[in-house]
């Protein structure tokens, strides 16, 4: 499916990539300004030689996800990270004193328990108490976000038949934690309130910035 992200390509291929090329240009007043600088593959374009109609798609996704990042600022991605692997710890560390195996000692948000004799069981079970668990080859997947909470991990750990605790397990390695700094601009740090949002949001759509 369509997907918000980043790529580089060679010159040489520019005219085959999917979406639009933006440039930093100047306007009459010397001023910098973003304009549309190459736009290749898109069916209203040349019809008979489009190779891309998914452009729309793809940048909804990519506006979507850019004002994620707006709203949350990089303290709020900081917090949201850490809640979601601090449940994923304490359901692994809680599974393990139950004595299930979990497939990895390293894990962001989404722990894997070995089940390759009653995935079915824990699936129906977590199902029961209205939890959607991932099957997998012989285990079962359980994924955190900004949205689980304390008590969703407790109902899942009590239908798994294991004991909610405070210890947590699976430190990530120090080489994949990033310690230096990230999204400094302005922009994400501006707008918290959801008037202020908003407002920024419209003034972009007046200038035609986003669909």
């Amino acid at each position: 499916g369509p997907h918000a992200a980043f790529f580089a390509t060679l010159a040489k291929y520019q005219r085959a990539i999917p979406g639009r090329l933006v440039g930093v240009s100047q306007d009459s007043a010397g001023r910098m300004a973003y304009r549309l600088a190459l736009q290749t593959r898109e069916q209203h374009i040349r019809r008979d030689k489009a190779t891309s109609n998914i452009c729309t798609a793809q940048v909804l996704l990519a506006v979507m996800a850019g004002f994620y990042a707006v709203w949350h600022g990089p303290e709020g991605l900081r917090s949201i990270a850490r809640h979601a692997h601090g449940l994923a710890g304490q359901f692994a560390a809680a599974m393990k004193a139950a004595g299930r195996t979990i497939r990895h000692d390293s894990f962001f948000d989404t722990v894997t328990l070995e089940a390759a004799d009653d995935a079915d069981s824990l699936m129906t079970a977590a199902l029961d108490a209205g939890i959607n668990l991932r099957r997998m080859d012989g285990a079962v997947a359980v994924s955190f976000d900004e949205t689980s909470t304390a008590q969703m991990l407790e109902r899942l750990l009590g239908a798994l038949g294991a004991g909610a605790g405070d210890e947590v397990y699976g430190d990530l390695p120090s080489h994949v934690v990033r310690t230096d700094s990230f999204m400094q601009q302005p922009v994400f740090h501006a707008y918290r309130t959801e008037t202020e949002m908003l407002r920024y949001m419209r003034r972009l759509a007046d200038r035609d910035l986003a669909l």
